[in-house]
């Protein structure tokens, strides 16, 4: 038995900007959705849904990861240490 198409198509996120509901659905201003890729760009028109892009994860600037902490916490030990 082979699987219907709709299983097999790539979805998208969108966000509702306008109530829309069907007899088995119901969808609320601000509510993010996943939907077959083709009915969210047929929604995504600016009035009823807009798409939504995924995040990236951030990666840390430099000089803000916690080796950088924890070496100067360190430092600042030895040289307390060092005067008494």
């Amino acid at each position: 038995m082979r699987a219907p198409l709709h299983y097999l198509e790539r979805t998208m996120h969108i966000r509702i900007l306008t109530s829309i509901a069907g007899t088995s659905f119901a969808w609320h201003p601000g509510q993010i959705v996943d939907v077959p890729e083709r009915l969210a760009r047929a929604l995504a028109d600016g009035r009823r849904a807009e798409l939504v892009r995924p995040e990236r994860p951030r990666r840390a600037a430099r000089g803000d990861d916690d080796a950088g902490g924890r070496q100067s916490d360190a430092g600042a030990n030895a040289s307390d240490a060092g005067g008494a």
